[in-house]
Parts: structure tokens; sequence; C-alpha cells
């Protein structure tokens, strides 16, 4: 028989988890009278460019979709919960289990490049300032080609997460349902 406490708990911890798509806008490099801002040299190696920054701890620790929260291995968790709880069968909780893995991986992935193509398309536009030709234009406009290439990866795996996580929170609904509660507690 199912727990209402635990699944309770489940309907809570999921609750409190979000998918917020950015777009990996920390990646952005940070510009200043139309150069990029730079860090100081550290001892062996190249000034790196500043970034426009990370969400606050607060924000990225519930976001499912940001390259550094910790948020998908709490994810992983209840989807393990789930499983426990017959919330998801066994087969089911595993093929999640992977999902989640593969779409981690990715972003990780899209968030590293992106970093690059960040830095390489602040480099490009520090040197059109006085170059604008035919052939700086196109080199321009195939690197925001890519980085919008990069930023849809990112939508798409935010969209697989929201979808998992809509599927979690009907399921927990439906299981409280099914031994008389009603809760419907539905944030995404």
């Amino acid at each position: 028989m199912r727990n209402s406490e635990s699944l309770l708990d489940l309907l809570e911890r999921i609750s409190a988890l979000r998918v917020a798509y950015c777009g990996l806008v920390h990646e952005r490099v940070a510009f200043e009278n139309g150069i990029a801002k730079r860090r100081l040299r550290e001892t062996g190696m190249e000034p790196g460019v500043v970034r426009v920054g990370l969400c606050t701890a607060r924000v990225r620790a519930s976001q499912l979709s940001c390259a550094h929260t910790l948020a998908r291995h709490k994810f992983g968790r209840i989807i393990d919960d789930a499983a426990r709880e017959r919330v998801l069968g066994a087969e089911e909780a595993t093929g999640l289990a992977a999902e989640l893995e593969r779409v981690s991986h990715r972003i990780h992935m899209t968030d590293w490049a992106k970093s690059e193509a960040e830095k390489a398309y602040a480099v490009l536009l520090e040197s059109s300032v006085d170059d604008m030709d035919t052939v700086m234009q196109r080199r321009l406009t195939d690197a925001r080609f890519q980085l919008d290439g990069l930023v849809r990866q990112h939508a798409e795996c935010s969209n697989v997460l929201a979808e998992m996580h809509a599927l979690l929170l009907a399921r927990v609904n439906k299981a409280l349902q099914d031994i008389g509660m009603s809760c419907t507690n539905s944030k995404s």
C-alpha cells in the first residue's frame, strides 16, 4: 500500500524543482566600450574573458535545466523514490533515469561548447571594430549561427526535462487520488 506521507513528500520535492529555459546566458562575454573584459593573468595561464555570470546559488539549486546545478541529482533520487513508492514501474524508472543522465550530459557538453563559442564570438566582435569587410561579416554570421544552434540544443534539453517533470507530477497526483487524497500541486 502506498504511503500518503511519502507521496506528499515526493510531490513537495518535485514541486520545488523547476525547468526555466535560460539559453545558458551565463556564458556570454561581458563587454566594456566594445572590448571583452579580461580576467587578470594567472601564473602560466592565458587571461580569460569575464562572463556575465551565473544565477544565484539559490536559483540554480532548483533549476533542472541549469548547467551548474545539483537539481538533476535530486531529480534522479526522486525518480528512484517514485519507483519505490510504485508511482513508476521499475522499467519506466530505469528509462527515466537513463534519459535524465543523457540529458544531463548533453547540457554539460552544450554548456562547454557555448563557452568556447561565446569566447570566439567575442574575439571576432573585437576584431570587427576596425575591419568589417564581407569576410568578417560572414565569420560573425557563422559564429552567431553556431551560438543559436547551441541555444536550441539547450532548449531541447529543457523541453525533455519539463516533460519528465510534468510526468512525475501527474503520476504522484494520480497516486494520491488513488488513495483518496486530492492534491493538485502542479507547479512547473
